[in-house]
């Protein structure tokens, strides 16, 4: 009889203490997405012009690749916008990073700097974006400054553009 009040007392309190403990199950998640890539496509090209001016200028180039300019500069009939190509996962929202800081383009004479761009995907214009379909086409458009009685000669420089999911 001793030993099975022992018993008892022993599952008693066992069950006291088991009956005070609760557990509580959660899910676990995670999503794995598409790396996003950024290939370059045509050339952002300010084409050629004659820069016969005794003041400082700019050429503009639209996003169509129409190009104009604020002074007599004259214009040949080439030129281009440039365009990348935007891979990443379907739905998800983008941010575009633009170039910070100036962009020079260095060649037989002073340099010439980019002044201000213009982003465009899809008919809309950039900052972020959702992707559909999996692929993107950005465009770029530019202004670009030319000094007064710019050097003659082939001029380059390079600019780079960033996307990030959000």
């Amino acid at each position: 009889m001793k030993k099975l009040l022992v018993f008892a007392v022993a599952i008693l309190g066992f069950s006291a203490f088991s009956f005070g403990q609760n557990t509580a199950t959660q899910t676990a998640n995670a999503l794995v997405v598409k790396t996003i890539t950024i290939t370059s496509g045509t050339n952002l090209d300010f084409g050629t012009f004659a820069s016969r001016n005794l003041v400082a200028s700019t050429v503009v180039l639209g996003l169509d690749g129409s190009r104009t300019n604020s002074t007599a500069n004259t214009l040949g009939n080439d030129g281009s916008a440039g365009t990348f190509v935007l891979t990443g996962d379907a739905g998800h929202l983008v941010t575009i990073g633009l170039p910070s800081g100036v962009t020079n383009l260095t060649g037989s004479g002073a340099a010439m700097t980019i002044a201000s761009t213009d982003w465009i995907t899809d008919g809309g214009v950039l900052g972020s974006f959702t992707i559909t379909g999996g692929t993107r086409t950005l465009t770029v458009g530019a202004t670009l400054n030319v000094g007064a009685n710019q050097t003659a000669g082939a001029y380059s420089g390079t600019y780079n553009v960033t996307a990030n999911y959000n």
